[in-house]
């Protein structure tokens, strides 16, 4: 998606062609075309109507379940995910099944707790809920755990508890 707005924008000629130098030289600067302002307006229009429609997420959601599940056929695994999708939202009163179950928030803590202290800052936290596709974590945060603080240490149990919540309430909601 990214590359289609590039293109939209008119940003996406050195991803096309790089030349051989361009291909080795990584650190050098790639200049874009100026863009007209009716480039910039089409671009607005349809960077809009992609966040109005909620199609970042719904991306997001089937890109997850895709690497959760690593289905051989992805493609039909991708259309049975659209018709759950579709089913769930025809039934709000279902449940819709999580992709992240307490263990795997549990493994994502052992992994930031990398000294064993059983704690972790409180930017590890906000890191693991952007990471889980929740949007403005530290706005999630002060509106459903205001006790948790830059300051303050997250216990693992607090941990699970809030990636938890916050993945249910906010995580991939299309």
């Amino acid at each position: 998606m990214v590359r289609l707005l590039k293109v939209g924008k008119g940003k996406d000629s050195a991803l096309h062609s790089p030349t051989s130098k361009e291909a080795v030289d990584f650190d050098m600067q790639v200049e874009y075309p100026v863009t007209s302002p009716e480039q910039d307006i089409e671009f607005e229009k349809i960077n809009t109507y992609l966040n109005e429609k909620g199609i970042p997420e719904l991306f997001n959601k089937l890109l997850t379940q895709v690497i959760h599940d690593k289905p051989e056929n992805v493609k039909s695994h991708i259309l049975q995910q659209l018709t759950k999708l579709r089913y769930f939202r025809e039934h709000p009163n279902m449940q819709e099944p999580r992709y992240f179950t307490n263990e795997e928030f549990e493994t994502m803590f052992e992994a930031y707790d990398i000294a064993g202290e059983n704690s972790l800052p409180y930017q590890c936290l906000v890191q693991a809920l952007t990471i889980s596709g929740i949007v403005n974590p530290e706005e999630a945060l002060r509106e459903d755990f205001p006790e948790l603080t830059e300051e303050l240490k997250v216990s693992r149990p607090k941990f699970v508890q809030v990636m938890m919540q916050e993945f249910i309430k906010r995580g991939f909601s299309y």
